[in-house]
C-alpha cells in the first residue's frame, strides 16, 4: 500500500485537487523530484530520512498536519527456512534498525507457503 495524496487530504478535512503533475511509481523519484524543486512529495519519513537530514527536503507540516499511517514493508522467507540462521540474524538486525519490537510477529502465511516474518507501520 502506497501513500496516496487523497488519504492524505481526508486525513486533514480537506478536499484533494485533480491531480496537475509528474506522478511517480517509485520513491526514490518521487523524492528527487521534490530535491530538485520539481514538486512537493508524499512520501515515507523513513524514506526520506537522508534528503530531510541535510536540509534538501523540509517537511513544513510535521507536527501540524495528520499523518497517513499504513504498513508498508513485510519481509517473507520460505517455511523450511524461517528459523535459520541466516534469517534469524537478518531479522534481528533489521528489527534493531527499524527500532521495533518483532514479539510474537513470525505468524504463518499458509496460502503461499512463506512465513511471514515482519512487517513495520510508518
Amino acid at each position: 500500500k502506497i501513500v496516496r495524496w487523497p488519504a492524505w487530504f481526508a486525513a486533514n478535512g480537506l478536499v484533494a485537487p485533480e491531480p496537475n503533475g509528474p506522478r511517480f511509481d517509485r520513491s526514490f523519484l518521487s523524492l528527487s523530484a521534490a530535491a530538485d524543486d520539481l514538486g512537493v512529495a508524499l512520501e515515507s519519513t523513513r524514506l526520506a530520512e537522508r534528503e530531510l537530514a541535510t536540509g534538501r527536503l523540509v517537511a513544513p507540516l510535521a507536527g501540524i498536519a495528520a499523518d497517513v499511517v499504513y504498513t508498508g514493508h513485510w519481509l517473507v522467507c520460505p517455511r523450511a527456512k524461517r528459523y535459520s540462521r541466516p534469517i534469524v540474524l537478518f531479522l534481528a538486525w533489521l528489527a534493531r534498525e527499524l527500532g521495533i519490537d518483532i514479539g510474537d510477529t513470525m505468524r504463518p502465511r499458509a496460502a503461499s507457503g512463506h512465513e511471514h516474518v515482519l512487517s513495520s507501520t510508518e
